[in-house]
């Protein structure tokens, strides 16, 4: 889930110079004879050795000499970390600047609609869901989860699949963007652009929509802490630049327990 001005790609998408690219690991010793022996086995494939010495997850690659590279890093490189789960990404109006009069409820219900729509069968509803929302997205999964415990359809049966959510700098609290959106909504409107007021009005420090989704999504999780089923909650708050790694890394370790 992206925040606030987000994209439902480019929110996750990063550019990569050529020194920044991870070199692919070329087999060596008893790894290298595997490989030559399924080679000659099996003519018709490429030469893992010759023509692709990557791993697995295909790596991102420079082509035809540019000097960078855009990584969308949930398709290319978290899967090899996850191996085996579904990866969707979801997109909605979060723009400042824009005619949308969407509250963060409606959003949160149609989240919720989608996912639960994605989960029909009896299979699908045992499959765990774990959670990553930046900044705006939190507010709204944290919403969505809350509406699954309330609901009396099949959106009930989202919050019990759930088995984590990541926040990265999702302002529970509030944000100081409010106040400058705030001041820009006042600007753009003298020229004739519409802000989202439902949207800035919401991200004001103790702004009732929050503490209101914050006091009922504590009740969501002692409902599911009291039925013995925990959710696993991961907050990142950025003061330097940190690394994607540390993001994968902690979704490995709450896949694990699902």
């Amino acid at each position: 889930m992206h925040g606030l001005n987000g994209h439902r790609r480019d929110t996750w998408t990063k550019t990569l110079n050529k020194h920044e690219l991870p070199q692919p690991k070329v087999p060596t010793g008893p790894q290298r004879k595997r490989d030559r022996l399924k080679y000659l086995f099996h003519p018709s494939q490429s030469s893992p050795i010759r023509a692709n010495s990557q791993s697995q997850t295909e790596l991102p690659k420079v082509e035809n000499g540019d000097a960078s590279k855009k990584v969308f890093w949930p398709l290319e490189l978290l899967p090899d970390t996850l191996p085996g789960c579904r990866i969707y990404t979801w997109g909605y109006d979060a723009d400042i600047l824009g005619p949308s009069t969407t509250t963060v409820f409606q959003h949160a219900r149609n989240l919720l609609s989608n996912v639960a729509d994605n989960r029909i069968s009896s299979m699908a509803r045992q499959r765990p869901i774990v959670w990553v929302a930046h900044s705006l997205g939190g507010i709204v999964v944290k919403d969505a989860l809350n509406q699954s415990r309330t609901a009396t359809t099949y959106l009930r049966d989202v919050l019990p699949a759930t088995y984590g959510v990541c926040f990265l700098g999702t302002p529970h609290r509030g944000s100081s963007l409010a106040a400058l959106g705030a001041t820009i909504s006042r600007i753009t409107s003298l020229c004739g652009v519409s802000p989202s007021l439902q949207i800035i009005n919401a991200l004001k420090y103790d702004a009732e929509t929050l503490n209101r989704i914050q006091t009922h999504f504590k009740e969501t999780l002692d409902l599911c802490k009291s039925q013995s089923k925990r959710i696993s909650i991961r907050s990142f708050c950025e003061s330097n630049k940190t690394l994607g790694v540390h993001v994968s890394l902690c979704l490995r370790s709450i896949w694990k327990k699902c």
